[in-house]
């Protein structure tokens, strides 16, 4: 009988054989962090995504207060609608020297901004907000507004 020292390269050791097929512990942990990583990065761009909005819809807000408050100083009144700084109404006085908005302007979700005129001698003289997300509600509920 003769012995032989060569090793059979293609027989695998012991601790080297998978016994079960399946993933190990390892590639399933690298998975799943993986996956926790594109997950985050996801939510991230949405929450971005809704302060843009918000950031929006208050500078276009501002600009809306501005531009009410132009017509304010070149009339005496505040315009009876939004609509009333783009184009020139029938009853104008001589003093409006608009438009005062080259464009209508809408909140950060494409929705339009509520405008209410107040009565004279209201503490405030007109209401100006936007509902939101949803673009509707009631006066209870929470949205962006901002008063003169």
């Amino acid at each position: 009988m003769i012995y032989s020292t060569y090793k059979n390269e293609n027989a695998m050791t012991p601790w080297l054989r998978r016994t079960r097929p399946g993933f190990s512990f390892i590639e399933i942990l690298v998975a799943v962090t993986i996956m926790g990583i594109m997950i985050s990065v996801v939510v991230g761009a949405f929450q971005y995504l809704g302060r843009a909005k918000v950031t929006a819809t208050e500078s276009n807000l501002q600009s809306l207060k501005t531009a009410l408050q132009m017509h304010y100083n070149d009339v005496g009144a505040y315009p009876a609608t939004l609509q009333d700084l783009l184009i020139k109404p029938m009853n104008a006085s001589k003093q409006y020297k608009g438009p005062y908005l080259e464009q209508e302007v809408m909140d950060g979700w494409k929705h339009p901004f509520e405008y209410n005129l107040n009565p004279k001698g209201s503490k405030r003289p007109f209401e100006l907000f936007s509902w939101g997300p949803n673009g509707e509600g009631s006066p209870e509920e929470e949205h962006l507004s901002v008063w003169a």
